[in-house]
């Protein structure tokens, strides 16, 4: 078949490592490089079917591991070294955080790292090409063409590409593309909570028994406050890292955080984050 994918991140990128195995990939990526807005994080590698989305919502849960388990051997083999954590000092962990009342996500984790992350990407996409994708940069997916309830073609400036079937992995800088083609097709859509915080910056010596004594990298901590009952949960944790301006466009910035494997600072930082569901009149949480 003769699949296009919109977006090179990593939605985009690990569908054309499946899908190339048995039919025809392209990829349309509209800025100059793949690896999207992943490429500028810090890799860290959280390898559970529950975090970061829930895949239980769309398999089973032993699919869900055993997919879970396929990306890390992708990682391995594009030679990223898998971290080893310490099993009874995170068992201890998570006692002292209930005690706390807060729940503590024991997860298997991994960091490639700011610095290291463009190399592994780089190695991603010479293996994709090698395996015939066609990856197509600074090339704009202008429109989904429909013909008798069936996408035939992308358009891109004028180019069409002809399809046998298309998935849309944009990512949060094509979102509101995304809802647009949606929108003109009559596709129904639904919208996740949005998450709202601040990013936190503590002194090293505050989190380094979590992560370097016990080997969680980026520990998951979730609570309900006691005044109103609402969820929320670190995440993001950057041990010796950096705080960073991230701009969402149209002149709006939020702030990030990342970490690298050899520079390194004196501070942690991490996003504590509070969950808000929105209602009418405004129920599109992108928007």
């Amino acid at each position: 078949m003769r699949v296009v994918i919109v977006g090179a991140g990593p939605a985009g990128l690990f569908a054309a490592h499946a899908l190339s195995k048995q039919h025809r990939v392209t990829i349309l990526e509209r800025r100059g490089y793949v690896g999207g807005s992943g490429l500028h994080s810090d890799g860290k590698l959280n390898f559970h079917p529950k975090i970061g989305g829930d895949l239980t919502e769309f398999m089973s849960e032993g699919d869900a591991w055993a997919l879970v388990q396929g990306i890390r051997d992708v990682f391995t083999g594009l030679g990223v070294e898998m971290a080893h954590s310490d099993e009874e000092g995170l068992r201890k962990l998570e006692t002292q955080a209930s005690q706390a009342g807060i729940k503590f996500i024991k997860i298997e984790q991994n960091h490639i790292g700011s610095d290291y992350l463009p190399d592994v990407i780089a190695k991603m996409q010479r293996r994709l090409e090698e395996h015939d994708v066609d990856i197509r940069l600074e090339t704009a997916a202008d429109e989904v063409v429909v013909e008798g309830g069936r996408a035939v073609a992308v358009s891109s400036d004028g180019e069409s590409f002809e399809v046998d079937a298309v998935l849309l992995a944009p990512g949060r800088i094509g979102s509101g593309w995304l809802i647009e083609q949606l929108s003109s097709l009559g596709v129904g859509m639904s919208y996740n909570p949005i998450d709202v915080g601040v990013r936190v910056e503590v002194p090293n010596e505050v989190m380094d028994q979590v992560i370097n004594g016990y080997g969680c990298w980026d520990p998951k901590f979730h609570l309900y406050t006691p005044s109103y009952d609402d969820f929320v949960r670190t995440f993001c944790v950057c041990p010796a890292g950096y705080v960073v301006r991230e701009p969402y466009g149209d002149g709006l910035f939020g702030a990030n955080g990342h970490s690298m494997k050899d520079t390194k600072s004196g501070n942690t930082n991490f996003a504590l984050l509070a969950r808000v569901s929105l209602t009418e009149p405004l129920e599109n949480t992108t928007e």
